[in-house]
Formats: structure tokens, C-alpha cells, sequence
């Protein structure tokens, strides 16, 4: 088992909590950027662009580099 959670669902796309739950769905777009929805709520939590390797919420507030998209979760 991997280290990372996204490696266990890479054709759903779901990141799940370490009880198995759904915390949120990650798309990879065809621009390289990547997005993530809260599951709970079907609500965009933010993006990360590997082009300037910053990570944004939804709002449009960066959070940092690096992709930091799974601390958007449940915040």
C-alpha cells in the first residue's frame, strides 16, 4: 500500500479518509492543472497549478506551493 492516497483510486479519482469514507474527488484537467471537490457537499475546495506549482481554494486564495489540494478537504 502506498504512502499516498491518491495512488489507490487513480481511475475514480476519490481521495478517501483512513476509514475508507469519500472526502473528495480529484480532476486532472488537460492543461496539467488539477482540481478537487468536497465529496460532503459537491462544493469546488480549490486547484493546484503544476506550472507555478501553487495551490489555490476556491475562493481564489493561495494556500501555498506545492499541491497542497488534499488539505482543502474539510477545512
Amino acid at each position: 500500500m502506498s504512502n499516498d492516497p491518491w495512488d489507490e483510486f487513480p481511475d475514480s479519482g476519490f481521495l478517501r479518509d483512513s476509514s475508507g469514507e469519500p472526502m473528495g474527488r480529484l480532476e486532472r484537467r488537460s492543461d496539467g492543472s488539477e482540481w478537487i471537490t468536497d465529496y460532503s457537499d459537491n462544493q469546488l475546495a480549490g486547484g493546484y497549478d503544476p506550472s507555478s506549482n501553487q495551490t489555490w481554494d476556491a475562493g481564489g486564495q493561495l494556500v501555498g506551493f506545492g499541491n497542497l489540494l488534499a488539505s482543502l478537504l474539510r477545512r
